[in-house]
């Protein structure tokens, strides 16, 4: 059994929410720094180096040349 049963859980997209139910002392959040409000009540912690989002795109043979314009409209 969990020593520390959830006696609370928000399953809201609300991050100022959850920035008050924490600083309410109603738990933990585990957000983004970038998307976490300040708040004078919580301590933000940095629990490793930012992670870096990395996009593939597959291409099936014959479709270079479509493939290239996507690229092209996604990167500018």
């Amino acid at each position: 059994a969990d020593p520390t049963p959830a006696r609370l859980r928000y399953d809201g997209t609300d991050v100022a929410a959850v920035t008050l139910l924490v600083a309410a002392g109603h738990g933990l959040a585990l957000l983004p720094a970038d998307l976490a409000p300040r708040h004078p009540d919580v301590t933000t912690v940095v629990l490793r180096d930012r992670l870096v989002h990395r996009v593939e795109l597959l291409v099936v043979p014959g479709r270079v040349a479509s493939s290239e314009r996507l690229v092209s409209a996604v990167t500018g």
